[in-house]
């Protein structure tokens, strides 16, 4: 994991998939520009051999860095705001802890109220394309 920070508004999910990855920003699509933007990460991840798990949470409060309920290893966590869900933000954490936020620095996720869900990146077998 290396950490990679966001370039702009709406930009924090690239950024957070390209730490993971280890990849350099503009060597990920900008998913917020794409007509269908779950598609176009779907689309991406799949080149790398990689699928999306999402592991959906209700409102589950974020203390001090620790998320309850989380997978292993790393993982994108999406964070919303309980005065504006139609807002997200996309962290990364690793075995529950919160440890790259993408949005330059400012650590947006201690404005949060509740995790909406948790994504892991899966490799991926020629025959589970169908699955998803």
């Amino acid at each position: 994991m290396s950490k990679v920070y966001q370039k702009g508004k709406n930009d924090c999910m690239r950024a957070a998939i390209a730490s993971i990855l280890n990849l350099k920003l503009k060597q990920v699509p900008k998913f917020h520009k794409k007509k269908n933007f779950w598609k176009s990460i779907k689309k991406f991840l799949e080149s790398k051999g990689l699928y999306i798990k999402s592991i959906w949470v209700e409102k589950i409060c974020a203390i001090r860095g620790y998320l309850s309920n989380s997978p292993r290893g790393y993982h994108l966590t999406i964070i919303q705001n309980v005065n504006n869900p139609n807002f997200a933000h996309a962290i990364v954490c690793r075995n529950g802890k919160i440890v790259h936020d993408p949005a330059d620095k400012r650590e947006i996720h201690k404005y949060y109220s509740y995790i909406a869900r948790h994504i892991i990146l899966v490799q991926l077998n020629p025959g589970d394309r169908n699955e998803w």
